[in-house]
């Protein structure tokens, strides 16, 4: 029996296996439909991430489509992990949209940082002067957004599968901005040198050197 559900990205990806794999033996959602006995909205929901296939589900189909072994492995890996509860479901009350869920899948995440630094670089010290600046007076509030936080920042050192290349431009004036006094600074900066000798973080920084003044610029240089 199937069942409705919120697709993770992992559930996303293999309702486009699938419908790939169909076009790819040339088959219409109406045929494919009638020769697994099913109905054409169930194929249909299916392949848009609408519905959740049961394993039975999964291996009818390859077999229809005649997926080969090392294929079908693969497919049935992906459909073990595809509707796994994620970590950030437990602060859906932070996290708008579908952004941490890409994060944590992705391979590699690029951020330009004209103003803080990136959030999955802050301490908590240094998160919970940005986010009061924004809230102020709501302490609950604050440490909750603290707190989920600190957990997205797990990402970038999980061992337990390949933590994403982190590659991060920080602006010279976000390092110079007194966020939360010396003292959170100090133990920010700290962080981000601790942070730039993982082997999948490259931090760089846009220094103020490189800035042009307008009165300087070469307007007719400029096509």
């Amino acid at each position: 029996m199937t069942e409705p559900h919120s697709p993770t990205v992992r559930g996303r990806k293999l309702a486009s296996e699938l419908r790939r794999l169909r076009k790819d033996v040339d088959l219409a959602v109406e045929e494919a439909a009638a020769q697994l006995g099913w109905s054409r909205f169930k194929v249909s929901r299916i392949e848009k991430a609408q519905t959740k296939p049961t394993i039975a589900d999964l291996r009818a189909i390859l077999d229809l489509y005649g997926v080969g072994n090392a294929n079908r492995a693969a497919l049935i890996e992906l459909h073990k992990n595809s509707w796994r509860r994620g970590w950030w479901t437990d602060y859906s009350d932070v996290f708008r949209g579908s952004y941490v869920a890409l994060e944590d899948d992705a391979v590699t995440i690029e951020e330009w940082s004209p103003q803080l630094i990136p959030g999955l670089l802050q301490t908590d010290d240094y998160a919970r002067a940005v986010i009061r600046a924004s809230l102020p007076g709501d302490e609950a509030v604050v440490q909750r957004r603290v707190q989920a936080r600190s957990a997205r920042r797990t990402l970038l050192g999980r061992t337990d599968r390949t933590a994403p290349t982190f590659i991060a431009i920080i602006d010279e004036a976000a390092l110079r901005r007194p966020i939360g006094g010396p003292e959170v600074m100090r133990s920010q900066l700290r962080a981000l040198l601790d942070a730039a000798r993982r082997p999948n973080v490259s931090l760089r920084v846009m220094p103020y050197a490189t800035c042009v003044e307008v009165a300087e610029l070469d307007l007719d240089s400029i096509k």
